[in-house]
């Protein structure tokens, strides 16, 4: 039995048929002009002969690289820096702090830290909220502290 050909694009191991280039998410990100390239240079049977032409494979790698490019700018936009990281680490701490000053009850704390870290506002529906929970949450605060101090020094 053969090998079974897949999308061409990095990382991408979805079976396609042998003379499509790529799976259908892929294609679908290739400019226009970059698919009716590949179009136009490829030679019906090429994918049994393997004897792809130089135009073939020039406008094949373009839109392989288009697809990496456009993938890893959008990776790039999603993930957020250490920086962000951090600061947001500080802000949750201080909220936090801010609580515990306050002597706010362990459910309040953990009602409004929940809606402050996931910005999910049904978390504002919490009614109790389990003491171990709250120890748990607490260690991990401590935690926090700690690497913030050692990162700030």
């Amino acid at each position: 039995m053969g090998e079974q050909h897949t999308c061409h694009a990095v990382n991408c191991n979805v079976p396609v048929a042998p003379k499509f280039l790529m799976c259908h998410r892929h294609w679908q990100q290739v400019p226009r002009k970059l698919q009716n390239d590949v179009w136009y240079h490829y030679q019906h049977g090429q994918e049994i002969s393997k004897q792809a032409s130089a135009g073939y494979m020039k406008a094949a790698n373009a839109a392989i690289d288009f697809v990496e490019q456009a993938e890893s700018k959008k990776a790039a936009r999603s993930a957020p820096s250490a920086e962000e990281i951090l600061e947001r680490e500080r802000v949750v701490f201080d909220l936090c702090r801010s609580l515990v000053r306050r002597g706010v009850c362990e459910s309040e704390f953990l009602r409004v830290l929940c809606v402050e870290l996931t910005g999910v506002r049904e978390a504002a529906r919490l009614r109790y909220v389990s003491p171990a929970a709250v120890d748990r949450f607490i260690l991990a605060l401590r935690e926090t502290e700690n690497y913030l101090r050692k990162d700030l020094k």
